[in-house]
């Protein structure tokens, strides 16, 4: 019983922990990102 619980809670916890770009963050796709870090000259990582 203490592992279902268990389970049941990870699983709740686990549900509210999307994670997200805030609103109004700029958020752009992995190849955008890339091509404007490779124009700018700036290092991804």
């Amino acid at each position: 019983m203490k592992t279902l619980l268990l389970s049941a809670c990870l699983f709740w916890a686990s549900a509210l922990a999307w994670a997200g770009p805030r609103k109004g963050y700029p958020c752009v796709d992995y190849n955008t990102g890339l091509a404007a870090a490779r124009t700018s000259g700036k290092p991804v990582f």
